[in-house]
């Protein structure tokens, strides 16, 4: 029964060496062929995108590419405190003109 255990052992292990080569080099083959996937990809890209986009509106672009309007609400509101702090420290600078000028 050792004997048998052994050689199943040994074939076990031998499966794994098999194994783990046959992963290796399947890895190695797939990061070979991304880059070569990625360029296939782009060639084809554009002719993608002008073929997409030929069938589109240009309002259906103008709404597929504005920003949401909670998004230019935020932005004009950010804008305005912009301002505002700008303004203050427009007085700050002027306030402490007048102090060093006294």
């Amino acid at each position: 029964r050792n004997q048998k255990r052994s050689i199943e052992d040994h074939m076990a292990e031998e499966m794994q060496n098999a194994l783990d080569s046959y992963g290796k080099v399947a890895f190695k083959r797939f990061v070979d062929s991304v880059p070569m996937i990625c360029v296939q990809i782009m060639k084809r890209f554009p002719k993608m995108i002008n073929d997409t986009l030929s069938d589109i509106s240009d309002s259906e672009i103008e709404r597929l590419v504005a920003a949401p309007s909670s998004a230019i609400e935020s932005m004009n509101a950010l804008k305005k405190e912009v301002e505002t702090l700008e303004k203050g420290i427009d007085t700050v600078k002027g306030l402490a003109k007048r102090g060093l000028d006294a």
